[in-house]
């Protein structure tokens, strides 16, 4: 079994404040073949960015979709076909499956992060580069 330790190493910053994600379920076990959601959840209004992300066991994390606002988003092109999102507000949204295959047992995880003073004027938050991304 890995232990994956992930550190957040941030410099002192007077605005710098904690945000809590939560997803709601831990485990799901779905049918072959059945529709299924993920919900997430964030408690601050400043962080308008929201991420999904799949890991398979042996296989890095895959970015799926990112949002910058409410009801805005864009889904990877691997996962446009069975995927969706539905982010109602800045601060919730869940991940919708439909018609789920063995391939998609992995874990899923949920991110925010926090707008900069850039997005604040009304520009669109900057698409995360992995490591399969040419950056565009």
């Amino acid at each position: 079994m890995r232990i994956w330790l992930v550190l957040f190493l941030t410099l002192p910053n007077r605005q710098c404040r904690a945000v809590e994600v939560t997803q709601k379920d831990k485990l799901l076990l779905v049918h072959l073949g059945a529709s299924t959601e993920i919900h997430c959840s964030q408690d601050q209004s400043t962080h308008l960015n929201m991420y999904w992300y799949q890991h398979k066991p042996r296989e890095g994390m895959k970015l799926m979709v990112w949002s910058s606002n409410a009801k805005e988003e864009k889904m990877e092109a691997d996962y446009e076909a069975r995927w969706n999102l539905h982010r109602p507000d800045i601060y919730t949204s869940a991940l919708s499956l439909k018609g789920a295959t063995r391939e998609d047992s992995a874990q899923y995880f949920c991110a925010s992060q926090s707008i900069t003073d850039g997005d604040a004027r009304g520009t669109p938050g900057t698409k995360p580069l992995d490591k399969e991304s040419d950056g565009n």
